[in-house]
């Protein structure tokens, strides 16, 4: 027996969550797209100044809490009916037929304080079936007792059943924008798209956009190709949180370009941490390189500061463990990262696409233990 060729076999089979998807996830979209004669926006001036505000807020890449957990189906994961609770839903008793593995387990990460909902977090939780082609997204996914309360246990998960504010499907070979909105995203991106890899970072190369959520988003419209919105600012609202007249909110879709011009071997940052002046680490340089090349795109709100995001520890063994992280799993970035964007030329338009799914999307849902049959009204045709 050649064992050095068996060993390797065996090691192919084991392949990471990057390996099984990253020739799969929307490809030749969008998201891959090399930013090539760039126009720029003519509020950028305005948008730099409100993205400098954001900045004294902090930047952070989210490894943990805040971010998505992906797991995966086969043929062999049972498909489970998981009701869906919010009360924008379409339809009354919707729920979402998901094939999730045993071992799932959604975001953790809760708020401590506010409504019952804000406390629940974004329980975020991603689902891949490659045979059937499909990422399923479920916000504020989690475990319920029979008295409808939140376990936590592993004992207690065990006969619990799983429930979702909110849940939809998405083609892997589609652009990673829900055509008709109602994602678990604000603007109507998909969990996974322009999500950062654990391998990436390792690899020191993301071949992609790459997405982050910004605190003062413009209410009321979104930026091409993205299809809702859930920002909350006028520039006047803005204007008097902020109290400066030369800010306008950044619209949700927006992309912002590092200076290319830029030399990042050369660049001199300041350490988060210590305040120093230093050049760009490994893992920096790789998000620095991806945001002068792809762009980086605004896809949600954020709690506070800029968060941009990495797929979840939850879904690797070792986690992010090459990394300097706090106890909630975030690396904190250096400010010069944002402090010197160019804002890409926007097409806006009006929010109005969240009100109505696609013929494919209804096929998804159950109401009432029945197949969704909406009206045609009711559907987006696109």
């Amino acid at each position: 027996i050649n064992t050095e060729v068996y060993e390797k076999k065996e090691e192919k089979t084991k392949l990471s969550p990057y390996e099984k998807i990253k020739d799969e996830l929307f490809p030749s979209s969008f998201w891959y797209k090399k930013l090539e004669n760039v126009k720029y926006d003519e509020r950028e001036g305005e948008i730099k100044n409100t993205i400098r505000e954001a900045i004294k807020q902090g930047i952070v890449l989210t490894t943990r809490d805040w971010t998505m957990p992906v797991y995966f189906a086969d043929k062999n994961t049972k498909k489970i009916e998981v009701p869906l609770l919010i009360d924008w839903k379409p339809r009354e008793n919707m729920s979402l037929l998901v094939p999730i593995p045993e071992n799932a387990v959604e975001d953790l990460a809760r708020h401590s304080k506010g409504d019952e909902e804000d406390k629940l977090g974004d329980g975020s939780l991603v689902i891949i079936d490659l045979e059937e082609g499909k990422e399923y997204d479920l916000w504020q996914a989690r475990k319920v007792n029979e008295k409808g309360e939140r376990v936590f246990s592993k004992e207690e998960r065990k006969n619990a059943k799983w429930v979702a504010s909110w849940g939809n499907v998405i083609s892997l070979d589609s652009n990673g924008i829900f055509p008709c909105g109602y994602s678990g995203r604000g603007s109507g991106s998909s969990y996974l798209a322009g999500i950062i890899w654990k391998e990436e970072l390792e690899k020191g190369e993301i071949n992609h956009k790459i997405i982050f959520s910004f605190p003062y988003n413009l209410d009321g419209k979104i930026a091409k190709p993205f299809t809702e919105s859930d920002g909350g600012y006028t520039k006047e609202e803005l204007e008097g949180e902020l109290k400066r007249k030369d800010v306008f909110p950044l619209p949700e879709g927006a992309i912002v370009q590092l200076d290319p011009s830029i030399n990042l071997e050369n660049m001199e940052v300041t350490d988060p941490k210590t305040g120093e002046k230093r050049k760009l680490n490994k893992y920096e340089r790789a998000i620095a390189k991806a945001m002068q090349e792809y762009g980086a795109v605004n896809i949600d709100n954020s709690g506070a500061g800029i968060q941009i995001y990495a797929v979840n520890s939850m879904s690797y063994e070792k986690g992010y463990d090459f990394l300097d992280l706090n106890d909630e799993g975030y690396y904190f970035l250096p400010e010069e990262l944002f402090e010197n964007v160019r804002i890409v030329k926007m097409d806006l338009i009006d929010n109005e696409y969240n009100s109505k799914l696609t013929k494919e999307q209804w096929e998804n849902y159950l109401c009432n233990g029945k197949k969704c049959s909406p009206k045609s009204w009711e559907i987006c045709y696109i």
